[in-house]
């Protein structure tokens, strides 16, 4: 039994596709794992949509699945079939009638392919391109599904490519083209960590929203809370910080909530850190099992920024004294009408970094302090805000200092 093996090249290196003669054997990923994790999640985030409108699944892929539908104008993957299926693929797209073909051939776009021939490449092959090219010029006006439309956009570009027809884009498109590629490739590649902290739910209703008008917001935002994940201190590293302890991931559901102070140090999150207030009467700290809480529904508060707990007690008293029911609409309106641009994502990372500074002044213990600062300016530097935050960790050594200064005093 032959199988069919494509090539597909993706922003976090290839892998094979490879697809058995008999279809009801499910498609079989091959190669470097990071690049077939990176492609499921693509598919998983912007919601690939089939030819008959339907969602696609990395699972039950096809051939035509994904060389039609796969690889859309600036995602960054390419998908490479065998040769004989791009020869049907090439042969389904020129099988139309000569006065078709003569009409569409008439257009600038085609006629210019056709001006370029003489200088191109071999005479059999030149056929195929114009003939393919002219398929799809006749094909474009009548398309339904938008995906469709770009990759014939996207394979009009390439027959002109090969046949040395060059398409000059304007600096704007060209820019904005480049920002479009780096913002989903960062978001792909920051989505295995991000699946340990959100819900698939929320995932799923989040790549609904990155195709909408509000899309570079949520792109963004992704790429700004995995950030914050990287960065936060894992288990034990607040641990002595009590109230002064920083919370950097808000979780919500009815009128629970749950504040992350410490990710668990392994990849899946069953041992965090924080106050679990899951009646709204205070809660109490010790372990959460995100992986647990995701799975029933509680979602991730996107608006966040990271708070002390004792900010966060204190936020609390003041709404149990102006009663439950305003508690809970300033609660409310406080999670989901946050402005998301009046905060910038270093801005938000930054803050939480100036909070664990200004807790840490407190500690008394030279031994303890000496740890915490080191451990956080290791994940300061790791952020990129070395420079940033100079005088925050100038302030924090110069404590340090003044400890070390007055333990040597006494020990005189």
């Amino acid at each position: 039994m032959m199988n069919s093996v494509y090539k597909v090249l993706t922003p976090a290196g290839q892998f094979d596709a490879i697809f058995a003669e008999d279809k009801d054997i499910p498609i079989e990923y091959s190669g470097d794992e990071l690049a077939i994790g990176f492609f499921k999640d693509w598919l998983f985030v912007n919601q690939i949509s089939g030819e008959h409108g339907h969602l696609l699944d990395s699972l039950k892929l096809t051939p035509n699945d994904l060389y039609g539908f796969c690889q859309p104008l600036n995602s960054g993957i390419e998908v490479i079939p065998p040769f004989d299926d791009f020869m049907s693929y090439t042969q389904e797209d020129i099988a139309m009638p000569r006065d078709e073909f003569d009409s569409a051939i008439i257009n600038d776009e085609v006629r210019n392919i056709a001006d370029m021939l003489l200088d191109g490449i071999s005479g059999i092959e030149k056929i195929k391109l114009i003939k393919e090219a002219g398929s799809i010029r006749v094909n474009l006006q009548t398309v339904q599904s938008g995906m469709e439309k770009l990759r014939m956009v996207k394979r009009i570009k390439e027959i002109r490519d090969a046949l040395g027809v060059k398409t000059e884009a304007s600096a704007d498109q060209q820019e904005n083209a480049a920002v479009e590629v780096a913002t989903m490739a960062a978001v792909n590649k920051v989505m295995p960590l991000l699946k340990n902290f959100i819900g698939a739910a929320q995932l799923s209703a989040v790549g609904t929203l990155i195709r909408g008008e509000e899309g570079q917001f949520f792109k963004d935002k992704l790429v700004e809370i995995a950030n914050v994940i990287q960065t936060m201190p894992k288990t034990y590293g607040q641990d002595g910080m009590g109230d002064k302890a920083i919370v950097y991931l808000h979780y919500f559901k009815g009128s629970g909530d749950w504040y992350i102070t410490e990710k668990d140090m392994e990849d899946d999150q069953i041992q965090a850190f924080g106050l679990a207030d899951i009646f709204g009467d205070g809660g109490e700290l010790g372990y959460i099992n995100i992986e647990e809480i995701i799975q029933h529904g509680v979602e991730l508060d996107f608006h966040w920024t990271p708070k002390t707990l004792e900010q966060i007690r204190g936020a609390d008293s003041e709404d149990e004294t102006q009663g439950t029911d305003a508690g809970d609409e300033s609660k409310e309106i406080q999670k989901f009408t946050e402005n998301p641009d009046a905060i910038s994502p270093e801005d938000t990372i930054k803050s939480g970094f100036i909070l664990e500074l200004e807790s840490l002044k407190a500690e008394t213990d030279i031994n303890r302090f000496n740890e915490r600062l080191d451990e956080i300016a290791a994940r300061i530097e790791q952020a990129g805000l070395m420079e940033t935050l100079d005088k925050e960790l100038n302030d924090a050594a110069d404590v340090l200092t003044a400890l070390l200064s007055a333990a040597e005093s006494g020990g005189k």
